[in-house]
């Protein structure tokens, strides 16, 4: 059985996660039931691809998709990665810049990875998103508070109720202090 996306778009907010764990739980987008096959990854992992599980019927405990990330920074409700293209040898670098330290420089990509979870009815839902910073900027990709399949949703209280940062009444959008 092969994956599609639960959505193509950009979570910019936490309202915009909320009507997608809204839509999944009623049925009118599908959670994902598996983790991507390593040959389903590299058209699957893409800018615009959302991706909703239920961490216990999915059986996906950590999701994994065969890119390297930096390490995560929360951004209001979320967990923002930046794809890692290299890290070169602290002495690599220093050659480079005629310097002699010791760091390592690390190198990132456009493409970001967003995480948030919820719980709904001691069930664990996490939503899991691939955007390019640039087309986020250029508004490129459909976010769930403007889609007109989406837009009337009105999340349920219990996702409402859950502790974040940014309160989901908040349309700002969630990685716009990201660089």
């Amino acid at each position: 059985m092969s994956v599609s996306p639960t959505y193509k778009g950009y979570v910019a907010s936490t309202q915009d996660a909320f009507i997608l764990f809204e839509a999944c739980l009623i049925g009118q987008l599908h959670h994902i039931s598996r983790q991507l096959h390593e040959d389903e990854r590299p058209s699957l992992v893409v800018s615009g691809n959302v991706f909703v599980y239920e961490q216990h019927s999915s059986g996906i405990v950590r999701w994994t998709d065969g890119i390297r990330w930096g390490a995560p920074e929360v951004v209001n409700d979320f967990h923002l990665y930046r794809q890692l293209v290299a890290d070169l040898e602290a002495s690599e670098c220093a050659a480079q810049q005629g310097r002699g330290d010791t760091t390592r420089a690390l190198d990132f990509t456009d493409l970001r990875k967003y995480t948030i979870s919820v719980t709904v009815r001691g069930i664990l839902h996490h939503l899991v998103g691939y955007f390019t910073l640039s087309a986020a900027l250029a508004g490129e990709l459909l976010v769930p508070t403007l889609d007109p399949g989406l837009c009337t949703l009105s999340p349920r209280e219990e996702l409402l109720s859950q502790r974040f940062i940014a309160p989901a009444e908040n349309g700002d959008d969630a990685h716009q202090n990201e660089s």
